[in-house]
């Protein structure tokens, strides 16, 4: 295709002339797909059912969509995106408390064993043995 009139036109495209001594460059610009898809895991084709989307490409934001099913396949997302994170937390919580009990266990000169004993319980229930 030599001329882009020949390509078809997509949401937001616009073009830029620009005249210069050889002649019309042309440049065909369009704006990238702002869109949020939610798909859920209910086929085998990998990628899922598309659900819902929000549209930003628009002067307004637009819902297309089964509402309730996106919401969904959002918080299962949500939920695994932080998975991680809150195991961080507990963890460094873990940590926190069984150096506070070590300390006190140490400050006691080693005489307070159930100082050292609730740390490693901690530690048993948390699978941090």
């Amino acid at each position: 295709m030599e001329d882009f009139d020949d390509l078809p036109k997509m949401v937001g495209w616009h073009e830029t002339k620009i005249t210069v001594p050889e002649g019309q460059l042309q440049i065909a610009n369009f704006k990238p797909n702002y869109n949020i898809t939610f798909h859920n895991n209910h086929d085998t084709s990998g990628l899922g059912q598309k659900v819902g989307s929000f549209d930003f490409n628009g002067p307004k934001l637009v819902f297309e969509g089964d509402a309730a099913e996106s919401a969904k396949v959002f918080i299962d997302w949500a939920s695994r995106a932080f998975d991680g994170r809150l195991q961080e937390e507990r963890d460094k919580e873990l940590k926190a408390c069984c150096d506070l009990l070590e300390g006190m266990h140490a400050a006691t000169d080693g005489n307070h064993n159930y100082y050292l004993h609730a740390a490693n319980e901690l530690r048993k229930l948390r699978g941090n043995k």
